[in-house]
């Protein structure tokens, strides 16, 4: 899959994005890229479900099970990942 910059949710525009959306969460864009190109998680990169958007006070705003981090990037619920 082919990244693009304007799929990036971040805190300013993290009220366009539902809850419940499977996709990668990272808190840097060069290791974001990196996984949605290549459709794999790595390091710094995981792929799970949002399970919550904290307030507009929250730094990392995208919660899911493994923590919270600053930047999602929604995917379709069928793509499978590796993680490496």
């Amino acid at each position: 899959m082919m990244f693009e910059e304007r799929e990036v949710i971040t805190t300013v525009n993290a009220d366009k994005c539902k809850v419940g959306r499977f996709g990668y969460f990272s808190n840097d864009l060069k290791s974001l890229k990196e996984s949605v190109n290549k459709s794999r998680t790595n390091l710094r990169t995981i792929y799970a479900r949002l399970d919550v958007i904290l307030d507009e006070h929250y730094e990392r705003r995208f919660l899911c099970e493994n923590g919270s981090f600053s930047l999602f990037y929604p995917m379709d619920n069928s793509i499978n990942t590796n993680r490496y």
